[in-house]
């Protein structure tokens, strides 16, 4: 039986003795008065056959006042019995609101307190499961020690190999953890769908989300990404290494990426690296190859054949082959701003967090992992390339072209030393190829993959994870832009 039903049989009872004791006390006044009541009846008589007598002025009549009934009389005990009735019909209702309201309070904070508790079991299974997943591919570096042994019998190598599985073992292993505790904590982010305020920058701000979202969406699919026009259009400039629009595309990208968040900072390092090598050093390999072609063979059988010249212009690629007609100033300034991009990207690098640390700082890691993970000796390979292909660079210019007397007739050797260069450099950014796959950039980094919504907010990239965006109010400005209001 529930609260409420007792409280209306407690009200019924109640309504009953009431009634009873009314009965009581009716029997014996009417007893008492039965006399009384006989002679106001006879009364009554007589006034309405004095009234029907007299004529009937319905119009000139004033309107009586009705008659309260008088106590101890029978309507004076049933007027008070309906008003005892309705006192307590009221009171069982506002009981019954009251009531309702409190099982609804009750309601509501025991929901709340299983949500806790199913949240806390959920974490109390997650940890478990970690430990015991942990532990097991804890088990697993013996074998694969042992493995290693194997195929290296060495023993001088056998230290430096082991070490760099385990330690890929390893990043393996908290990738592994990693997707398992989102998979059961299903995260929920709150942002702002207007994150930037300042007005006059509003055209930049446009430009901005409209490039990192074009490049970086998170709710995009690849394949639909590609078949994405403004996707095809930034990555069209991005190939281009002509007349320095390469580099300024990326001086935008590198502007307009969150310089503060871990992956976008690892991702733009990555990204101009694996380029650089497809274009300065593929695509210029090929350029050379068919200008050389041209300057070598075809130009020379031309002129011959035509009797342009009776004898070959071995000397034809001095002048026009590959970099002897590319201009140096800008060749050269193109040349060092994607270097200095590149460092200045890796030198926030150690300044970044992650947006997915909220997840990844449960899970126990590495000490000597730090920001970019394994980028760092990346970097130092690149930077021995540079300086390495440079050093060549100088040294051959010292001992072949900077002696000679006629230094405006050497400007073309120099044009071609350079696009050599350039094209050794790109070609031993090779290693960096290997971060196109999503897979090794996890690995060798410990980056968690982020990308960007349509109001250039930074989102892990996580299947699990709910979005709520919220409304942040308009200001206050002396001119509103209703159209701008009503869209916003």
């Amino acid at each position: 039986m529930s609260f409420v039903t007792k409280i209306k049989n407690q009200a019924q009872e109640k309504y009953n003795q009431i009634m009873k004791k009314k009965n009581e006390q009716y029997q014996e006044m009417n007893e008492e008065n039965r006399g009384q009541e006989n002679k106001q009846q006879e009364n009554k008589m007589d006034q309405e056959k004095v009234i029907d007598e007299q004529p009937k002025n319905d119009d000139s009549a004033p309107n009586k006042p009705e008659e309260k009934p008088r106590q101890g009389t029978i309507s004076y005990i049933k007027t008070n019995l309906t008003a005892a009735g309705d006192y307590l019909s009221n009171k069982v209702v506002e009981a019954q609101k009251t009531v309702t309201l409190q099982l609804q309070k009750v309601d509501i904070s025991v929901k709340q307190a299983i949500l806790k508790q199913k949240q806390s079991f959920n974490k109390w299974i997650a940890l478990k499961i970690d430990q015991r997943i942990s532990r097991s591919l804890k088990q697993m570096e013996t074998k694969i020690s042992l493995s290693v042994q194997k195929a290296v019998p060495s023993s001088c190598c056998f230290d430096f190999v082991n070490d760099a599985v385990l330690s890929l073992w390893t990043d393996a292993s908290n990738l592994i953890r990693f997707e398992l505790r989102v998979s059961i904590d299903e995260p929920i982010i709150t942002l702002s769908k207007r994150p930037d305020k300042i007005r006059w920058l509003k055209p930049w701000y446009r430009l901005r989300n409209w490039i990192l979202y074009s490049l970086y969406p998170f709710d995009v699919e690849p394949g639909k990404q590609l078949r994405s026009p403004s996707f095809l259009f930034i990555k069209l400039l991005q190939v281009i290494p002509f007349y320095g629009i390469q580099v300024f595309t990326f001086l935008i990208i590198f502007l307009a990426i969150d310089k503060t968040e871990e992956y976008q900072v690892v991702n733009y390092i990555l990204d101009y690296k694996n380029i650089q090598f497809f274009t300065a050093g593929v695509l210029n390999a090929l350029i050379g190859f068919f200008s050389y072609f041209y300057c070598a063979t075809l130009k020379p059988a031309h002129d011959f054949i035509n009797e342009k010249d009776q004898g070959l212009k071995l000397n034809y690629c001095f002048s026009h082959g590959p970099g002897a007609e590319s201009h140096l100033i800008l060749s050269q300034i193109s040349y060092f701003t994607q270097v200095i991009l590149i460092w200045c990207a890796f030198a926030v690098l150690h300044k970044t967090k992650s947006r997915a640390d909220f997840i990844s700082n449960e899970i126990k890691r590495q000490e000597s992992i730090k920001r970019g993970g394994r980028l760092t000796g990346f970097m130092i390979y690149d930077l021995i390339c540079f300086v390495g292909t440079c050093s060549l660079t100088g040294y051959i210019y010292y001992n072949y072209y900077y002696k000679k007397e006629d230094t405006f007739y050497m400007l073309p050797y120099v044009g071609n030393l350079i696009y050599f260069s350039h094209l050794m450099y790109g070609f031993l950014s090779l290693p960096f190829v290997i971060f196109v796959v999503p897979f090794f950039v996890r690995m060798f980094t410990s980056a968690i993959p982020t990308a960007y919504d349509q109001y250039g907010n930074v989102v892990p990239c996580i299947n699990q994870m709910k979005l709520n965006y919220e409304e942040l109010p308009l200001e206050q400005q002396d001119e509103i832009d209703i159209e701008e209001a009503l869209e916003n």
